[in-house]
C-alpha cells in the first residue's frame, strides 16, 4: 500500500479550517488549533436553532491534483479523541450542487492513536442520488454532528492511499 501524505503534525503548513452550524444560524461553539500532536477540533455541538455540527475541512484541490485522487483507493487518517465516539467522514465533489449534499461514512475514533483506511467506496451519497467519482473530489471533512455532544478530536496525519 502506498501513501500520499497531505498533512502531518510535523509540517507547519496546513489547509485545515473549521466550519460550524453558525453559517446557518446554529449555535454550536468550537475552535480548531494546531498543536504538537496535530490539528485539534474542540467544541460543543448544539441542536438549538436548527443547528447540529462542527467540522474541520481540508480542500483537496489545494494540495493534490485530480490524477493523484483518481489513482487513489481512499483516504487515511491517524487520529484520536478524548473519548470513544462515532464521527462522520465527509467528502464533497464537483458533482454536487447543493451545500447539504455530500458523501459520508461513519468512523469510530478512540482514545488511542489509530490509523484508519477508508476506501472511497465506503462513502455513501447523502441527500443526492449521484455516485461519487473520486476524480471530482474537492473537499474532505471530519464532522461531529447529528446529536448534542462535546467533541475533542486530533488528526496527526491525513492523506490518500493506493
Amino acid at each position: 500500500m502506498q501513501q500520499h501524505l497531505l498533512f502531518s503534525a510535523q509540517t507547519p503548513e496546513h489547509h485545515w479550517h473549521m466550519v460550524s452550524d453558525q453559517v446557518m444560524g446554529g449555535v454550536s461553539q468550537g475552535h480548531m488549533q494546531m498543536t504538537e500532536q496535530g490539528v485539534n477540533l474542540q467544541g460543543h455541538v448544539s441542536l438549538e436553532n436548527n443547528g447540529g455540527f462542527l467540522q474541520i475541512q481540508w480542500p483537496m484541490n489545494a494540495s493534490v491534483d485530480r490524477l493523484e485522487i483518481q489513482n487513489a483507493q481512499g483516504v487515511f487518517l491517524e487520529w484520536c479523541s478524548h473519548q470513544n465516539e462515532t464521527l462522520s467522514l465527509l467528502i464533497k465533489s464537483d458533482q454536487l450542487w447543493m451545500p447539504w449534499q455530500s458523501y459520508r461514512c461513519s468512523a469510530e475514533v478512540t482514545t488511542e492513536w489509530q490509523t484508519l483506511y477508508v476506501p472511497f467506496s465506503a462513502f455513501e451519497p447523502y441527500r443526492t442520488q449521484t455516485r461519487l467519482r473520486p476524480q471530482a473530489i474537492n473537499k474532505f471533512a471530519v464532522l461531529a454532528g447529528e446529536h448534542e455532544r462535546e467533541v475533542n478530536v486530533t488528526i496527526r496525519q491525513f492523506g490518500l492511499y493506493s
